[in-house]
């Protein structure tokens, strides 16, 4: 499955839904007029290695360049409301979510801009960034079954994974010290068929 497919899809939710603001693949048409560096994650930028499109209006969207990106969505749609916050600025129509950009102030954010192919983070970075999710203190139960469900698709549906890829960036993304052993054990139980635990 195709980013742009991805997009696609996604820009046909927005319509079914009446929403006023952009489609995630109207954002990333604007972002890519801006000619500036950027990786898409979450649900977008893992649905290539999930094998299938999980239902999102939303757009997560990492950049070096959150000035340029601000100010062009701020410009282009200026009838969205902003929340910014230390570590990203959401864009929100109504009661929707429409886009976060997230500000390379971590690690982790940091090693994405630099472990991505077509703008989506390697299938390596998007483990990393899944197994993040799972064990954050400031995601909710439900945010993390997501995480947990989505980080067993991508070990099972893909077979080349890069354990020592996975360590390195675990190591570089500074979660904690043995989490780059932990994330490997648990790809292993999942490809062992065993239940996991978040």
């Amino acid at each position: 499955m195709k980013l742009d497919e991805i997009l696609g899809i996604s820009h046909q939710i927005v319509e079914s839904v009446n929403l006023i603001s952009p489609s995630p693949k109207d954002v990333i048409n604007l972002i890519d007029s801006l000619n500036v560096t950027y990786v898409i994650i979450g649900a977008h930028g893992i649905s290539v290695y999930l094998g299938k499109i999980r239902a999102t209006i939303d757009i997560d969207i990492v950049t070096d360049n959150i000035d340029i990106v601000k100010n062009a969505i701020e410009s282009k749609w200026p009838e969205l409301e902003i929340v910014e916050c230390p570590s990203k600025i959401t864009f929100i129509s109504g009661k929707y979510e429409i886009i976060d950009l997230i500000k390379p102030s971590q690690p982790i954010y940091k090693l994405v801009l630099n472990n991505c192919v077509a703008n989506i983070p390697t299938l390596e970075m998007s483990l990393v960034l899944k197994y993040a999710a799972m064990i954050s203190p400031n995601r909710k139960p439900d945010e993390k079954t997501q995480d947990a469900a989505d980080f067993k698709i991508m070990v099972l549906k893909n077979d080349r994974i890069d354990i020592d890829k996975i360590k390195d960036l675990t190591r570089l993304s500074n979660l904690y010290d043995d989490a780059h052993n932990e994330i490997a054990q648990l790809i292993l139980d999942i490809r062992n068929g065993k239940t996991i635990n978040i």
